[in-house]
């Protein structure tokens, strides 16, 4: 089984904003850590782009009316792993929950990297949307 990790963050703005921003996939490298000018769709719900890490591919989950936001972020001959995003209503204000997977052979190191890249994905998002 892999190791759960839960970042959470709060926006300050309606769920369905939020919701409609993260489910167009044009917007993901407005706010977390992939080159805008090398993201490009590949297939129905699958994009491609460079990040620090090297190229990368993000499946995204189909539209839907639940507030599920899942995706995975993996290398071409990877096996994707789906990990949970979902936004949900705290008054009049979002939610927003990441569940990053440990991945087999990821060392403390590169798992607090990952963790970080994420909170700080997850700060450009909150500072993006609350303009």
């Amino acid at each position: 089984m892999l190791e759960p990790h839960p970042i959470e963050t709060s926006i300050d703005k309606p769920v369905t904003e939020v919701y409609r921003f993260l489910a167009s996939p044009w917007n993901y490298p407005r706010w977390a850590a992939i080159n805008s000018a090398t993201f490009r769709q590949i297939g129905p719900l699958e994009w491609a782009g460079d990040t620090e890490f090297g190229p990368r591919i993000v499946r995204f989950s189909p539209p839907n009316g639940e507030g599920i936001l899942d995706h995975a972020v993996y290398k071409a001959g990877e096996e994707p792993v789906m990990m949970p995003l979902r936004v949900t209503a705290d008054g009049n204000r979002t939610l927003v929950t990441f569940v990053f997977y440990r991945r087999p052979g990821m060392d403390d190191e590169q798992l607090a990297s990952a963790l970080e890249w994420i909170r700080s994905d997850f700060t450009a998002l909150k500072s993006l949307l609350e303009v």
